[in-house]
């Protein structure tokens, strides 16, 4: 079976989208998150950037485990 010119570049742009959701959704998660602490806990105002920060973080993190796993997984070659 042949192998898709598209297939790379639609493996790249799987990982892309995977990079800006776990960033993104991190990162407004530590804001909410700080967002409620502040609101109603009276926390400093300074909660939403360590919070933030933090999820931020987390984000990078799942991505970094997401591209480990991408580059790690063997291709997909069926040679007969």
């Amino acid at each position: 079976m042949e192998k898709s010119p598209w297939s790379g570049w639609i493996r790249a742009l799987g990982l892309f989208s995977t990079v800006i959701a776990e960033i993104g959704g991190g990162t407004i998660a530590g804001v909410l998150l700080g967002y409620a602490g502040h609101k109603f806990l009276g926390l400093p105002d300074l909660i939403l950037l360590f919070t933030g920060m933090g999820g931020f973080g987390m984000g990078l993190y799942r991505v970094y485990l997401a591209s480990q796993k991408v580059l790690n997984e063997p291709e997909n070659d069926e040679r007969e």
